[in-house]
């Protein structure tokens, strides 16, 4: 499948094990998508042909709750690390704003969260441009609801807001 080709590559189920132990004990202190849309034909080849990259915004925060619902991880970690870590790392934007912050003044980038929530992962409904996606089928339990952009509705699950 090319929806698999990813670069580093997906490795062995002791790999992800070693993931979740470097988030539980520290060591992994941040993470990041590296949200790769393609267009269909650029994985609707052999695999060697395929773009390396995967459309995984929308899964990511479902994905990375495994280990929170399994009592290995606590929400709050995951997203620190998700958020506020990986903030703190880019530092002030381009205009010296402060990011990864709810403080006065500063834009309202927020997300609403539903960690119980149960989702089929279906690709043709994402709202990024890229469909291309291993995780087609699978059920994740965690999702974004609602996502606020300097203060603004820019995203609500299941809607389309243009």
């Amino acid at each position: 499948d090319t929806n698999t080709k990813v670069n580093p590559p997906l490795r062995t189920d002791d790999d992800v094990v070693a993931v979740v132990e470097g988030l539980v004990d520290g060591t992994i202190d941040m993470i990041a998508t590296d949200h790769a849309p393609h267009a269909a034909t650029d994985k609707e080849c052999t695999y060697q042909e395929a773009a390396h990259g995967i459309s995984n915004i929308e899964t990511a925060f479902g994905s990375c709750m495994v280990p929170v619902h399994a009592g290995a991880l606590s929400l709050e970690d995951l997203i620190e690390r998700m958020t506020a870590a990986p903030a703190r790392f880019l530092g002030p934007d381009a205009a010296g704003t402060e990011l990864g912050s709810l403080k006065p003044g500063l834009p309202a980038d927020v997300v609403v969260l539903d960690p119980e929530s149960e989702w089929t992962v279906d690709p043709s409904a994402f709202f990024s441009k890229g469909k291309n996606s291993p995780l087609a089928g699978t059920t994740l339990k965690g999702r974004v609801v609602t996502t606020l952009y300097a203060g603004e509705v820019v995203h609500e699950a299941g809607v389309d807001l243009g």
